[in-house]
């Protein structure tokens, strides 16, 4: 992609579909490593998607965030990346969230529609559309490397 950095480079799944991911309450952590979800439903209140020693890159065809109080990647940014395959959406309802991840999704939607969210890293989409009340989105300047 011109004038990308190398790190935002088109993506795709490095593993075949493992289906569908139910985050429950409570913490939910997955290992270093590549991931591949069809779809990814987060609906449990107090949901935690938390990563360990390295970065975990999760592919998807869509991802429905409908819960409340959720944080979703608990380290650096760059430790988290949420990769949308061609056209997905990514929905974000639900109320009072966290989020600490690289949302990579240039050929589709994220939506924030919940209210009281922060993003703490990145975003990078074909469209995003904000339509809750106190969205807030911090960019992290070590994801860049500067």
């Amino acid at each position: 992609i011109a004038n990308s950095p190398a790190s935002l480079a088109r993506a795709a799944p490095t593993t075949s579909s493992l289906g569908v991911l139910n985050l429950v309450a409570g913490n939910n952590t997955l290992a270093p490593g590549d991931y591949y979800y069809s779809v990814i439903n987060i609906s449990a209140i107090g949901s935690t998607l938390s990563t360990t020693g390295g970065v975990v890159r999760i592919w998807f065809d869509s991802l429905n965030y409908s819960g409340s109080g959720a944080t979703i990647g608990t380290g650096p940014p760059g430790n988290l990346w949420l990769m949308g395959t061609c056209g997905a959406v990514a929905q974000f309802s639900g109320i009072t969230t966290t989020i600490s991840a690289i949302i990579y999704n240039p050929s589709g939607t994220v939506n924030f529609s919940g209210n009281n969210t922060t993003v703490y890293g990145a975003i990078v989409a074909s469209s995003i559309n904000l339509s809750a009340n106190n969205v807030s989105i911090h960019r992290d300047f070590a994801t860049c490397g500067y």
